[in-house]
């Protein structure tokens, strides 16, 4: 998720996301396997809002938007609001808090 992905966000931004679009697709593997691991917890609490910042992009693909947005609301249900703005990025217009963290 960081090194093959965020690190490249700057220099190739295309392959970046797809590498982070290979380590949510293991995310969500591991999830099927245990899916009240407190890590996973962990990680889309902290990483939901950095998620959708980079697949709400409009140069992503609308067909890897939608597998993202469901992908991340499959691991974590509570968060399907903030998972939605991916494919619907209007709604993020006025929002100052995420619903999930309380940070602005």
């Amino acid at each position: 998720y960081h090194r093959e992905g965020l690190d490249n966000m700057y220099d190739e931004p295309d392959e970046a996301r797809q590498s982070v679009m290979n380590a949510l697709k293991d995310i969500e593997s591991v999830n099927d396997r245990n899916p009240n691991s407190i890590a996973l917890k962990i990680f889309t609490v902290s990483k939901n809002e950095e998620i959708v910042d980079m697949f709400s992009d409009a140069s992503v693909k609308p067909t890897d938007k939608v597998k993202v947005s469901n992908m991340m609301t499959k691991v974590d249900p509570a968060a399907a609001s903030t998972f939605r703005q991916i494919t619907n990025p209007s709604n993020r217009a006025g929002r100052t808090v995420s619903p999930r963290s309380g940070r602005n």
